[in-house]
């Protein structure tokens, strides 16, 4: 006599591996490996689907698939589940792809205005608002070496003189636009 009442265990593994934020820069390798207990009747099948689609079949233990980068972003949603040979099936389970190719843009601007010869005689805020269309967001930006968290920094200049001042946007998939 013979007897598993165990299903199998499915992890799924991301190349490359997602940043500190969940977030890919490019297309994405998903692999599904599915083992079953110790004494079992061993691993028969892995099923998935990404994004409702009609579910995939695969009569093996391991499987690896792509998911494409888009832009300006995709989200995949993977639902997935091993069964074995006796036909216990493991609870679904679900993971998340998050894909953002697109850089942010940064843009700056000066207030007040500079006079028709280009010239101010006051104090100058340069600010620099930010924007992601790829979808993970700003997280930062940075103006004249100062960094703030969000789509928007600001410096005022006080000193005489010309001066020539940096900026940039990093989003949350770090991304980065700089001018």
């Amino acid at each position: 006599f013979t007897r598993d009442g165990v299903a199998p265990t499915t992890v799924a593994s991301l190349s490359p591996a997602a940043n500190g934020d969940g977030w890919h820069r490019a297309g994405v390798s998903v692999t599904l490996t599915a083992t079953d207990n110790a004494g079992g009747s061993g691993v028969d099948r892995i099923v998935y689907s990404i994004n409702g689609a009609t579910a995939v079949t695969v009569s093996a233990a391991t499987t690896t698939f792509a998911l494409a980068q888009a832009s300006p972003s995709v989200v995949y949603t993977i639902t997935y589940r091993a069964y074995d040979v006796t036909g216990n099936a493991e609870a679904i389970k679900t993971s998340t792809v998050r894909i953002d190719p697109t850089n942010p843009a940064a843009t700056a601007s000066l207030s007040p205005a500079a006079n028709a010869d280009g010239w101010n005689n006051a104090n100058v805020t340069l600010t620099v608002t930010a924007t992601d269309a790829g979808g993970s967001g700003v997280k930062q930006v940075v103006v004249d070496g100062t960094t703030t968290a969000g789509s928007s920094g600001a410096v005022t200049l006080t000193a005489e003189g010309t001066r020539t001042i940096s900026y940039s946007a990093t989003d949350v998939e770090i991304g980065r636009a700089h001018v």
